[in-house]
């Protein structure tokens, strides 16, 4: 592994310091002791922030609304999300219906993370949010929010197989032909 790759975290540090006390106890126990001490005590601190801290996080991403908002408050930078056009066999497009979405169903979408194409963000979207596997074909379109940083890519896929299973995101999905689908004309054609 590069140095440059190379990331130590306080705890990491904190962790090193103890086992280097415990191997060099024996020569200093008095010093040993209490450095033992003082590392313990600073783990117990860091142990308790990391469980208020995924405390806190499983709440937000319990409320998927908040959640996006605090994405577009706090990202300064494009928001990237995607949206999939997947078709099955019958060339039917999938929609799902989303809790959090002022629409009953919508095409399957979510945000892109750092490092993902949008093609590899779709098809980990959606088998996170219906353990649907899909085959992304290729990338239609990109759109821009005049109302915010926020670009969208449109992807168009395959649905290959898997068995839904609803998620906290996705309830259920429904397969409609594209002449049904009036709210998202601008972007499937």
């Amino acid at each position: 592994m590069p140095a440059s790759s190379l990331k130590i975290t306080s705890l990491d540090l904190l962790i090193i310091l103890q086992l280097i006390v415990s191997f060099y106890q024996p020569a200093f126990p008095h010093t040993s002791a209490a450095l033992k001490s003082l590392i313990t005590f600073e783990l117990s601190l860091i142990n308790t922030f990391y469980s208020i801290r995924n405390i806190f996080i499983r709440k937000v991403f319990a409320v998927p609304r908040l959640w996006f908002f605090l994405q577009k408050f706090f990202n300064r930078t494009f928001l990237c999300s995607v949206i999939g056009i997947i078709r099955d066999d019958q060339n039917r497009i999938l929609l799902l219906s989303h809790p959090y979405r002022p629409d009953p169903l919508a095409l399957p979408s979510g945000f892109i993370k750092k490092g993902e194409t949008p093609l590899d963000a779709l098809k980990r979207e959606v088998k996170e949010e219906t353990n649907f596997d899909i085959m992304p074909i290729s990338l239609v379109k990109v759109i821009s929010s005049n109302s915010r940083l926020h670009l969208e890519f449109i992807v168009e896929a395959k649905y290959t197989g898997g068995i839904f299973i609803p998620s906290k995101e996705v309830y259920f999905y429904h397969w409609s032909d594209e002449k049904e689908i009036t709210y998202y004309h601008d972007i499937i054609s």
